[in-house]
């Protein structure tokens, strides 16, 4: 992921990457350690980006 930023990465993509066995496995833990869900987090960072 670190290698391409600019890569728009699905979680499911990045569940694989990582290990998990599926996506809803990724998101549950995603949540529970970030406490919002992947994809909102994204979302967020590339508005973030943008503004920059």
């Amino acid at each position: 992921m670190h290698r391409e930023p600019a890569r728009p990465w699905t979680v499911a993509e990045l569940a694989r990457a990582v290990g998990y066995g599926s996506e809803s496995a990724l998101s549950v833990a995603f949540r529970r350690v970030m406490g919002i869900a992947p994809g909102d987090h994204r979302r967020r960072a590339r508005e973030t980006e943008n503004e920059h």
